[in-house]
């Protein structure tokens, strides 16, 4: 029989020995065939492990290295050494390349290591290559094969292979993997996929703004939709609007040439809410001329995104005329509550209501069913930021009447303006009622006990703000950290209370300073002595900002902003000569001469 087999030789040979009678002889040939030939493929893989667990298994005579057949890959390299032919390191490197686990892969490199003293830089590779494969996907295990490549042998791998590490890292959100991975793709190799891989395993910031500014350096070649959305997440997810800007400019031909309509909304969406993030409204306004000429200008959640940057300004006129080319039908809760948040923010309480009451009327009448609780939520949200507590009260209670489940944002809705205005019956009823809410969540209880807290304060009784901080911190609940982001020479930075960045630390000085100014000319606007004192995460981030010679400022915070950086915000406008657009979770707030566009409804 000949040593040297065909690929076509390998299933009838297979066959004709898949009997009950084998001879030694005959067996040692096939397997001695299969492993030197180019016939290894997975079906001869399949009838190799098939035939090596039958009951005419081998049997081991002479003087053998290891008298018992190991597991896993290592049988074949027994094997072979049974035949008495010679183990080489490409036939260790070829079953790497076929290991169903990372222990047999692991098993293979550690043979190597005994048999040669030395694991060849192919075996790292391909093992590496096969533990990232969907049918392992352990792409710590592979990075760290390639880090152990020999510096002088990188530039022989195939990009293909750090490449599939990236891949399957970004999958699983493997952060580390990932950036070994794609710092072995030779920069001048990496394609913008790539770069959108790493940033979807989680980069940190400043590492995300550099590789994506190298990436759009470039225009855009065999580009989709996913690459440039993820980039369009990016600026998202860390509020720059400015690098956003870049981005959707970069991917201008990709928005002009592809078919994938989808892709082109979803992409839009995000830069519609991008772009009304920079509060400068007038963005918005010329991306929605760019949406109309592309021809989905009359998508519902184009329309619907537009709707939500529209209110968060306050903008109320603008926010009905396009509610208004919407058809009944095709509403949803989410439009609805754009256009209640628009009526919200310009203090129109009565008029969002009755709004409300009509739409409801219309659609009761149509058999449609686009009425939530969030609908409710944001009218009892319009009253009470007036102060107007009974009629929010009464707005409750009709959405309990419509048989409307109430959740823990609507009592929350009513608590946090109680603090505004001193009232203490209304902020207990409102306390009372979110402790029975199943949904709350601890982080809601804990900011409710500290509102409750602050509520009692302001009315006087001192007795009853401790014992809610003594109730919450025995109960183990903690608030939310407020943190406002600001963008400065195309780097975020992220402040918190009393807290600059680490970063930051040459300019601590430099913005104590500019406190300290600031302290002294609130002291004499007449503002309140909170406005004055207070070294909140949005004043921080201001007044570095300030420091910066920056005179359009943008800030973004996690929470909603409080009444006295409301009020310090705006007098600085007037000391600084400055504009300040400070997006907070319910409204974008556009403060310049002393003045806010929300009128001091926040």
């Amino acid at each position: 029989m000949s040593m040297i087999l065909k690929l076509g030789c390998v299933t009838n040979i297979s066959n004709k020995y898949s009997s009950s009678v084998r001879s030694s002889l005959e067996s040692r040939v096939i397997f001695h065939n299969i492993f030197v030939s180019d016939a290894f493929s997975p079906r001869n893989l399949n009838w190799i492990r098939c035939f090596s667990n039958s009951s005419h298994r081998v049997k081991r005579k002479g003087n053998l290295l290891h008298t018992k057949s190991r597991p896993g890959m290592l049988k074949f390299i027994d094997k072979l050494e049974k035949n008495k032919e010679k183990v080489r390191p490409e036939f260790l490197t070829s079953l790497a390349n076929k290991a169903w686990n990372v222990q047999e892969i692991k098993d293979i490199i550690e043979e190597s290591q005994i048999r040669f003293g030395q694991v060849p830089w192919q075996l790292l590779c391909c093992g590496a290559n096969r533990a990232a494969s969907f049918s392992i996907e352990d792409p710590a295990f592979a990075s760290s094969l390639l880090l152990r490549i020999p510096q002088d042998k990188l530039h022989l791998m195939f990009e293909a292979v750090p490449r599939r590490i990236l891949s399957c890292a970004s999958h699983l959100n493997d952060l580390q993997s990932a950036k070994i991975a794609f710092d072995l793709i030779p920069s001048e190799k990496r394609t913008p996929l790539d770069v959108a891989r790493l940033i979807n395993a989680g980069i940190e910031v400043q590492r995300g703004y550099e590789i994506i500014q190298e990436a759009i350096s470039v225009p855009p070649e065999d580009v989709g939709f996913q690459t440039f959305g993820s980039f369009l997440k990016f600026c998202n997810k860390f509020h720059n609007g400015e690098l956003g800007k870049k981005v959707w400019k970069w991917g201008e031909s990709i928005r002009n040439t592809s078919t994938d309509r989808g892709g082109l909304v979803a992409t839009t969406i995000l830069a519609i809410l991008l772009h009304g993030r920079t509060g400068d409204i007038s963005l918005s306004h010329d991306l929605w001329r760019e949406i109309v000429s592309l021809g989905i200008s009359k998508e519902t959640e184009i329309l619907g995104a537009m709707l939500t940057v529209l209110a968060a300004h306050g903008n109320i006129e603008e926010t009905k005329k396009m509610f208004s080319t919407i058809s009944l039908d095709r509403v949803d809760p989410q439009m609805l509550t754009s256009v209640l948040n628009a009526y919200s923010h310009c203090g129109l309480a009565e008029e969002a209501w009755k709004f409300f009451q009509n739409i409801k009327e219309e659609l009761d009448k149509s058999g449609g069913d686009s009425i939530d609780i969030q609908n409710y939520n944001t009218v009892v949200d319009a009253f009470a930021r007036k102060g107007e507590f009974k009629k929010a009260f009464q707005v409750v209670e009709t959405a309990e009447q419509s048989g409307l489940k109430l959740d823990s944002v609507i009592w929350m809705t009513i608590l946090g303006p109680c603090r505004q205005y001193a009232e203490i019956e209304p902020a207990k009823q409102a306390f009372s009622k979110l402790q029975e809410m199943e949904d709350i969540t601890q982080e809601r209880l804990a900011a409710a006990y500290v509102v409750m807290a602050d509520i009692y304060r302001i009315c006087g009784d001192n007795d009853s703000c401790e014992r809610m901080h003594k109730e919450r911190l025995e109960r183990g609940l903690v608030k939310l950290r407020g943190a406002v982001t600001t963008t400065v020479k195309g780097i975020t930075y992220t402040f918190h209370v009393d807290d600059i960045p680490v970063e930051l630390g040459e300019h601590t000085d430099q913005i104590n300073t500019k406190l300290d100014e600031w302290t002294i000319w609130l002291s004499s606007r007449g503002v309140s002595t909170e406005s004055i004192q207070c070294r909140h995460s949005e004043k921080l981030a201001l007044a570095f900002a300030v420091c910066e010679n920056e005179k359009e400022i943008t800030l973004r915070k996690n929470l909603r902003i409080c009444a006295a950086c409301h009020e310090a915000s705006m007098q600085i406008t007037l000391l600084e000569g400055i504009k300040i657009f400070h997006w907070d979770r319910n409204r974008v707030h556009t403060m310049e001469d002393g003045k806010c566009s929300c009128g001091g409804y926040f």
